[in-house]
């Protein structure tokens, strides 16, 4: 019990110093456009098919520092640079694909990133794109649209991606979006809060002692 309270209390310290006062939800919508690989059967489990609909849900804060954390509890901060504006994003609904056998071994040392906070706007020579990033190297979200995401309303298509998951074997199954559209921007979750998204952010309490900036 004392544990759980000390843990409990560092988060809650933490959390006062990495607020998420700007936090909005914003919702994509749209439809399967492709299955390239199903090679870890991960698609064939979860039952789907090309022109199946898919939403996603991103908790983001434009001014929350974005972080990533490591299978050994390392979390190491993003900080701005010239032409890249990072913030605080989680992925806040379901996603599609799972892990098969429990994943990637190789992806489960200490140096391999075990959740993604981060998101990123890119202005620069190779173009002006935002991105939004979740999950792990093996379980991965990655959603992608023009223009600084700040900019970003209620209607905007054109949003690109792919949903990732590896097997025991390395072998992975993808799934890929070609035009999803942001139907919401809210500063309510329009579903309830996984207890998975609860648990992350007060796990930082956990992990705290390995906080550190990454450029």
């Amino acid at each position: 019990m004392k544990k759980i309270i000390f843990v409990l209390a560092v988060a809650n310290l933490l959390l006062c110093n990495m607020t998420f006062a700007d936090l909005m939800y914003y919702t994509f919508e749209g439809t399967i456009s492709s299955i390239p690989e199903d090679n870890a059967g991960a698609v064939a489990n979860a039952g789907l098919s090309v022109n199946d609909p898919i939403i996603y849900i991103f908790a983001v804060d434009l001014e929350a520092d974005g972080y990533r954390t490591f299978y050994d509890n390392t979390i190491e901060i993003w900080s701005d640079t010239a032409t890249i504006d990072f913030y605080y994003d989680d992925l806040a609904s379901q996603d599609y694909l799972s892990s098969v056998d429990g994943g990637y071994p190789p992806y489960h040392v200490d140096s391999e990133v075990k959740d993604k906070n981060f998101g990123y706007w890119y202005n620069g020579p190779a173009g002006n794109m935002s991105y939004l990033f979740s999950d792990s190297r093996e379980d991965t979200v990655q959603l992608e649209g023009s223009d600084n995401i700040s900019d970003w309303t209620e209607g905007k298509s054109g949003i690109t991606g792919f949903e990732r998951a590896y097997d025991s074997e390395g072998n992975f199954s993808r799934i890929i979006f070609n035009n999803l559209t942001l139907t919401d921007i809210s500063e309510i979750n329009p579903v309830p809060v996984p207890g998975a998204v609860l648990l992350g952010i007060l796990g930082l309490g956990a992990v705290g002692v390995k906080l550190r900036k990454f450029v």
